[in-house]
């Protein structure tokens, strides 16, 4: 990509989060549901990866790293709609 084209779809970007597009829970549990999705596709792709760039075994990949994260998309997951209320401060 060209920087034009780079600066382009960051504002594209820019836009539709200032539209508000991704306020609505409905919409942060699907994107995190595709995230949740996506990681366990590509499971094998960033083990060996992890395994070439940092010497990690397949088991301390996933401890370290993959499994941490799917851990915590399942932890926001049960969550998102508590943390998404509305609630008063003094």
């Amino acid at each position: 990509m060209t920087q034009p084209e780079i600066q382009a779809l960051l504002e594209k970007q820019k836009n539709y989060y200032r539209a508000g597009h991704t306020l609505p829970v409905n919409f942060r549990i699907n994107q995190l549901k595709k995230l949740y999705s996506s990681i366990k596709k590509h499971e094998l792709e960033v083990k060996n990866a992890l395994s070439a760039d940092l010497g990690k075994s397949f088991y301390e990949g996933f401890m370290c790293e993959s499994g941490l994260v799917l851990t915590e998309i399942s932890y926001m997951l049960r969550h998102v709609r508590k943390f998404a209320k509305r609630k008063r401060v003094h």
